[in-house]
């Protein structure tokens, strides 16, 4: 998935990374509960289409639908993810999650699907520590005799902000993926960025590829206030230097070969085609320390001119890699 229309870049990373099944699975293996994970199939899991957060929140979630089947094969399982991208924890997260699942159900039975047991799963990464609701009893006040017609479900909670590094799992393609979302909006992401792109570029070596890094790299640049221009170069450089051939083709290389190949497509995806090539030098250009073109003289120029102007950047860049070598 690599959609520059989700909005935000929490967003875009979540969804990115974890419509990834073995990331997804991994997520799912290490952090729901054992009786539970003890009735699931992981090896079947598989990704279902559509979202269901409400349209004025999809700035600050993001969501992802699983089907699973049950261990004894009889019965599919669904388990929705949840990440909440606030910088607060929202105390109306339960209420929200049922109205998600009753959408899921709909979908479900207009699909000619009989309704199915729902996992709902919050990973969340504020600022603070998760301590509000976890159910519709938390939110809804009622007597005993009362709580009879209180919607009852349990939600897991992975509180990225409340975990040690230490038990955010020992998978070494899940860890870092979340270790980045716990560190995005910490003082102290400089200080680990250059070990976070290591672990990150090792996942690529393995058979992730260059987009992957790539998307890391872009989260970075676009999701934090926490790093100056300078420490993303700097550690960039040392990833790369580290790793030297052993990395896939650079970053910038995959962008100007991207660029090369949406460039022969003609008529109506030229438009939309400049405007992510203007993107992409605009951020290569941050990344080398360079002046940043205005949008207005990038969007002035034809497609030719910019993919030319791309390469350079690209070659700029490699040269940068060489240098440190």
């Amino acid at each position: 998935m690599n959609d520059e229309s989700i909005p935000g870049p929490h967003n875009r990373f979540f969804l990115q990374t974890f419509s990834e099944l073995e990331l997804a699975s991994a997520l799912l293996a290490n952090h729901l509960p054992p009786t539970t994970l003890a009735k699931l199939d992981l090896k079947s899991l598989r990704l279902a289409s559509g979202s269901y957060i409400d349209d004025e929140l999809r700035e600050t979630s993001s969501d992802l639908l699983f089907e699973v089947n049950h261990v004894n094969g009889d019965e599919t399982v669904l388990v929705y993810v949840l990440t909440e991208h606030k910088s607060y924890q929202d105390w109306m997260t339960p209420f929200q999650l049922l109205k998600y699942m009753v959408r899921i159900w709909e979908n479900r039975l207009r699909d000619g699907n009989s309704l199915c047991v729902i996992i709902p799963m919050v990973i969340y990464h504020g600022e603070t520590r998760w301590t509000t609701s976890l159910t519709l009893d938390d939110i809804i006040q009622a007597s005993e005799e009362l709580k009879r017609y209180v919607p009852h479900f349990a939600l897991d909670l992975l509180d990225l902000s409340g975990l040690s590094d230490e038990e955010l799992g020992k998978n070494e393609h899940l860890k870092p993926i979340l270790l980045l979302l716990k560190y995005i909006r910490s003082p102290s992401l400089a200080d680990r960025l250059v070990e976070l792109l290591g672990m990150i570029a090792n996942l690529t070596e393995q058979g992730y590829g260059v987009d992957f890094f790539k998307t890391v790299i872009i989260y970075l640049a676009t999701g934090t206030m926490q790093l100056r221009r300078g420490d993303l170069i700097d550690a960039v450089r040392v990833t790369l230097k580290e790793q030297g051939d052993t990395l896939m083709p650079t970053i910038a290389q995959q962008w100007a070969n991207e660029a090369r190949e949406e460039g022969r497509q003609e008529g109506r995806q030229e438009g939309r085609q400049e405007g992510k090539v203007e993107g992409q030098i605009g951020l290569l250009e941050r990344l080398l320390g360079r002046f940043v073109t205005s949008e207005q003289e990038l969007a002035n120029l034809p497609l030719a001119e910019l993919n030319a102007r791309l390469q350079q950047l690209e070659r700029e860049f490699s040269d940068l890699r060489r240098k440190d070598e």
